[in-house]
């Protein structure tokens, strides 16, 4: 097909990743390749951190965080031409290798890395950000953030699983390697336990106060978002930690958090709405999520309703919450009916491999839809490394 039809599309199609960056973007068409990036600017929020980054060996684009950064830099000595946290990715895949990469890097991410032969794509293990590729009609292989980005001119998309691959321009052979999450039996006292779990929870939410911009905590009154807000308060100090919290009138979620909200002290806001205001906003929410499954849609009102108060009313851009914490700590209360300790282990790593399909897509779509970014400290890799390992 000619390819200033397929340009066009492409163009139209860009169109729809402006929500999840709205401070700026570029598209660049190339002889071999056409990139587009859209940027929410929270680290180094300059010129020079916009990407594509260029290297002679490689092109590289990266929705996410990278949160040791400043560690690889140093220890890989690297002449990066930006302060931003995505630029360390090019310079270590062109002194080593792309799996390389992979194996030092910690954040929230979906790369895309392309040299002449190759184009490399990745997930962070959880798959917090989103990754869909899919096949255009002349052949030609794309990737993008959201499906509806690729329908248009792609047949067949499919979602990239937690994990990477690698596609060969010269042979058009794809290859997948999806994330395992091999648990690994510890044995630590409880004492020993507790400390490790609290440490490591910690350094995780420090690691997320990466930022140039303003940070703020959703806060439900359940215990995991609420154990993120104190860990907050304690790094930060409360005066500075910005908490929200969302229900209809006379909802438990609102009375929970307003009571840790004054015991903590933070700087707190309340959003309130009503019935019609939810099933107004179903639609909006499909299309964000792109997924029909009930649980998910139901579980997302609210926060998208949320996320679209703190946009439009707020500075803060930065979002932590506390996904992750049920998968990984059996916090369900179904798991109380687990037959044996096997089977209760069994079930806690398949809601973690599929975390990508149901609760982390819903906090990032429903958060990046409006032009924020969420932080979740319960799925950091060592966090996450760490509960698997637990008898």
């Amino acid at each position: 097909e000619d390819r200033p039809t397929i340009l066009a599309e492409v163009i139209r199609a860009f169109r729809y990743l402006e929500n999840r960056g709205p401070d700026c973007g570029s598209l660049t068409i190339r002889d071999k390749d056409i990139l587009g990036f859209r940027r929410l600017a929270i680290v180094d929020p300059t010129v020079k951190a916009e990407q594509p980054f260029y290297s002679e060996k490689s092109r590289l684009l990266c929705n996410g965080e990278i949160y040791n950064h400043k560690k690889l830099k140093k220890r890989y000595n690297l002449k990066c031409d930006s302060a931003s946290d995505c630029e360390c990715i090019l310079h270590i895949h062109d002194q080593f290798s792309f799996e390389h990469t992979l194996n030092e890097i910690s954040g929230d991410y979906a790369i895309i890395l392309s040299t002449d032969t190759t184009v490399y794509f990745a997930r962070d293990p959880i798959g917090v950000r989103p990754l869909f590729y899919g096949y255009m009609k002349d052949g030609s292989f794309a990737l993008a953030s959201y499906a509806r980005a690729l329908t248009g001119f792609c047949s067949g998309v499919t979602q990239v699983k937690p994990g990477w691959g690698r596609y060969d321009l010269v042979t058009g052979k794809l290859q997948l390697f999806p994330h395992d999450h091999t648990p690994y039996i510890t044995k630590y006292s409880v004492i020993e336990l507790e400390e490790t779990v609290c440490s490591t929870l910690v350094d995780a939410v420090r690691a997320r106060l990466m930022s140039d911009r303003p940070l703020g905590c959703l806060l439900s009154g359940g215990l995991d978002s609420s154990l993120i807000a104190s860990i907050l308060c304690k790094l930060i100090g409360p005066s500075k930690v910005r908490t929200y919290s969302i229900g209809m009138k006379g909802s438990q979620d609102l009375k929970h958090a307003r009571l840790v909200a004054d015991y903590l002290g933070t700087d707190h806001t309340e959003v309130l709405f009503t019935p019609e205001e939810g099933f107004a906003a179903i639609p909006a929410v499909i299309k964000d999520l792109e997924s029909y499954d009930i649980t998910t849609i139901r579980a997302s009102v609210a926060m998208w309703l949320l996320a679209r108060y703190i946009s439009k009313n707020t500075d803060d851009v930065v979002l932590l919450s506390g996904e992750g914490a049920d998968e990984l700590f059996c916090g369900y209360l179904y798991f109380h009916y687990a037959p044996s300790p096997a089977d209760l282990a069994k079930e806690s790593l398949r809601l973690v491999h599929e975390l990508y399909l149901y609760d982390a897509l819903r906090a990032d779509r429903c958060i990046s839809s409006h032009g924020l970014e969420l932080r979740v400290p319960f799925l950091d890799r060592e966090m996450v490394k760490l509960c698997l390992s637990l008898s």
